[in-house]
C-alpha cells in the first residue's frame, strides 16, 4: 500500500474520530428570537408564518408565537391582518402588487422588536413564450419540442429570476418537471443554483440591459398521446432576498447529509429579518400553459 492512502487513511481515522460531547456549561446563554417566513407574491394574499427560536441543545420545540402585535404596512398603509386557525398563518385579504413595498412589524413581549422590508419586482417587460414541435434535440439525439422563452431585462437594476418548465402528465393530472441538457450560459453560471423542485435560480450578470432568450428541449415522448396541455413555463422576477434565501437554503438542502460531505463546513441561510429570523421578500410570477 502507497504512502499516500496510508496517509489518507490516517487523516480520514482523525477526522472521523474527533467527536465529542458539547459542554452546554461552555456556550453563552441562547437569546430566542422572533422567526418570520413571507414570501409574497402578485397571485395571492399576503400570508405570514410568525414563530420563534429555541436553542438547539434544549428539549423545547420552537412553536406559534400567540399574542405578539403584528403589523403588516403596503407603501406606508397599514393593511388588517387575519388568523387562520388551519395554516397557523397571519393573512390579508390584499394582493401584493409589482413594484409595490411592503414592511412588517411584531412585537412580543419577552423578545427584541423583530422587522423588515422590501419592495416587489416588477412584472416583466415584453416577455413571450412559443412551442416549436420537433424544433430541437433531445439528450438522447431525438428530434423533439423546442421550448421558447424570452423577456427584456431591465438595465437599471440588478435583477433575478427563476425558471421552472413542466410538462403535463395525463396519468398524474398534474404538470411535473422534467430534465434537459443546460446549455444556456446563465444557468451553468457559477451563480445559478437549481432547485429541490426542478427549476433554476439564476441573476441577470450575463445579460444585463438586453433581451434574454431561454430555450430547452424536453425529452421525446413526454406529450404524445395528450389531448389537452402540454407544457407550462413559469417565469419569477424575484427580488435579491428572495434569491439569496431560496440559494443559501438549496446549499442548506444539497450539504445538510454530513455522511456523505465530511469536509463541508457550517452553512447559513441567509435571514433578512432585523432583530429576528427568516425571510420577508417579494415574487412576481407569470406562467404560460402551452398547447
Amino acid at each position: 500500500m502507497g504512502k499516500s492512502i496510508i496517509l489518507y487513511f490516517l487523516f480520514m481515522s482523525l477526522i472521523l474520530s474527533c467527536e465529542e460531547p458539547v459542554d452546554l456549561t461552555k456556550l453563552g446563554k441562547y437569546e430566542e428570537k422572533i422567526v418570520v417566513h413571507s414570501a409574497l407574491d402578485n397571485l395571492s394574499p399576503a400570508e405570514i408564518s410568525v414563530t420563534y427560536s429555541v436553542d438547539a441543545y434544549k428539549a423545547k420545540n420552537p412553536g406559534l408565537m400567540d399574542q405578539a402585535l403584528i403589523k403588516f404596512y403596503e407603501n406606508g398603509a397599514e393593511r388588517t391582518l387575519f388568523f387562520d386557525s388551519n395554516s397557523q398563518t397571519y393573512f390579508t385579504s390584499i394582493i401584493p402588487k409589482p413594484g409595490s413595498s411592503y414592511s412588517i412589524i411584531v412585537e412580543k413581549v419577552g423578545f427584541k422588536t423583530a422587522s423588515a422590508s422590501g419592495k416587489m419586482p416588477s412584472l416583466l417587460d415584453n416577455k413571450n413564450v412559443s412551442l416549436i414541435p420537433e424544433g430541437g434535440k433531445d439528450q438522447s439525439g431525438q428530434l423533439s419540442d423546442l421550448l421558447k422563452i424570452a423577456w427584456n431585462d431591465n438595465g437599471s437594476e440588478k435583477n433575478y429570476y427563476k425558471v421552472n418548465f413542466f410538462y403535463y402528465s395525463q396519468l398524474a393530472q398534474q404538470f411535473v418537471p422534467f430534465d434537459f441538457a443546460i446549455t444556456d450560459p446563465s444557468l451553468k453560471a457559477y451563480d445559478s443554483k437549481k432547485t429541490i423542485d426542478g427549476g433554476f435560480l439564476f441573476s441577470d450578470r450575463l445579460f444585463n440591459g438586453k433581451n434574454k432568450e431561454l430555450t430547452v428541449v424536453p425529452p421525446f415522448g413526454l406529450v404524445l398521446a395528450n389531448t389537452t396541455y402540454k407544457y407550462l413555463i413559469e417565469l419569477r422576477n424575484i427580488s435579491e432576498e428572495y434569491y439569496k434565501y431560496q440559494t443559501t437554503l438549496q446549499d442548506y438542502r444539497d450539504f445538510i447529509d454530513f455522511d456523505q460531505n465530511p469536509y463541508a463546513g457550517g452553512l447559513v441561510i441567509y435571514n433578512n429579518i432585523s432583530n429576528g429570523l427568516g425571510i420577508f421578500a417579494g415574487t412576481v410570477l407569470e406562467s404560460d400553459t402551452l398547447y
